[in-house]
C-alpha cells in the first residue's frame, strides 16, 4: 500500500486528540425550563466525565448563553412546552468555542478549534414518528444545513435524541 502523508497526518492528529481526552456525549435532558433545572444539572455533572454535551428536549425559549461556574449552556428554543435543543461545554474550551449556531429548536451547531483540530457538533431532537410529514422533512432539511456547517471540520460529531423505534 501506497504511503499517503495525508492519511498519516489526520491519523496522528487524532491520536494528539485522544491523548487530550476529549469527550462528547448525548443527553435529553426532559427539561431545563427553570433555573432549578439547572442547578440540578450542575449538581448531576459533578459524577461525569464530559467535555462537550449535546442536549435534546431542553425547553427554553429563545437562542441563550448562560455562563455557570464550570460551564457554558447554549440553548435554541421555540417554546418552552417543547423541544429546544443546546449544548454544554465545559468552561476549560471557551476560548475554543468558535461559534455556536441554533439552526432550528430541532438542530443547533458547536464547532470548536482545539490547536489545529477543528471540531464540528450537530446535536439534534428529532420529531416522532406520529409529527406531519412536512415537520420530518423540515427536520432532515436542518440536519442537512448543520452538516454543511461543519463539513469543512476535521472531527465531526452527531449527537441527540433521535426518536428511534426498534
Amino acid at each position: 500500500r501506497p504511503f499517503n502523508p495525508k492519511i498519516k497526518s489526520i491519523t496522528q492528529r487524532r491520536e494528539k486528540l485522544r491523548k487530550i481526552n476529549f469527550n462528547v456525549i448525548s443527553y435529553n435532558t426532559r427539561t431545563m425550563s427553570k433555573d432549578s433545572h439547572l442547578f440540578m444539572m450542575h449538581e448531576a455533572l459533578n459524577n461525569i466525565n464530559y467535555d462537550v454535551i449535546g442536549l435534546a428536549e431542553v425547553k427554553r425559549w429563545g437562542e441563550n448563553l448562560t455562563e455557570c461556574s464550570d460551564f457554558i449552556l447554549y440553548t435554541k428554543g421555540t417554546s418552552v412546552a417543547s423541544g429546544s435543543v443546546g449544548f454544554i461545554v465545559r468552561k476549560k474550551w471557551k476560548d475554543s468555542i468558535e461559534s455556536f449556531t441554533g439552526i432550528s429548536d430541532r438542530v443547533a451547531v458547536l464547532k470548536l478549534k482545539i490547536g489545529v483540530e477543528s471540531i464540528g457538533i450537530v446535536t439534534v431532537y428529532a420529531p416522532t414518528a406520529e409529527k406531519s410529514e412536512s415537520v420530518i422533512n423540515s427536520f432532515y432539511d436542518d440536519v442537512d444545513k448543520a452538516n454543511d456547517l461543519i463539513s469543512h471540520c476535521n472531527l465531526q460529531f452527531m449527537t441527540g435524541d433521535w426518536n428511534a423505534k426498534i
